[in-house]
């Protein structure tokens, strides 16, 4: 299991998780890291597994992603490689 941190003054991330997916609610909080969610998400879309990681924009400005369970420490590892994320471990 991954555990991670990020910058709160940049982003806010809660994660729902159920047996077959995780769905992280992310609240970006400077168009700097607006910019790097972008980058995660082209990342995801770009692949031909359209059902490893869905991204959707909400009305209210944030994101949600729904991860796949088997692409959850993808989409974390790729979080982190775009500084979305400040630290990642294994717990």
């Amino acid at each position: 299991m991954l555990q991670y941190t990020f910058d709160e003054k940049m982003i806010s991330i809660q994660e729902r998780a159920s047996q077959q997916d995780t769905t992280y609610v992310i609240e970006v909080k400077s168009e700097e890291m607006r910019a790097r969610l972008k980058q995660v998400r082209q990342f995801f879309d770009e692949n031909r597994d359209y059902t490893d990681v869905m991204f959707y924009s909400r009305e209210d400005g944030t994101y949600e992603a729904i991860v796949r369970e088997d692409m959850k420490n993808a989409f974390l590892i790729h979080a982190f490689r775009f500084q979305c994320l400040t630290s990642l471990r294994w717990a």
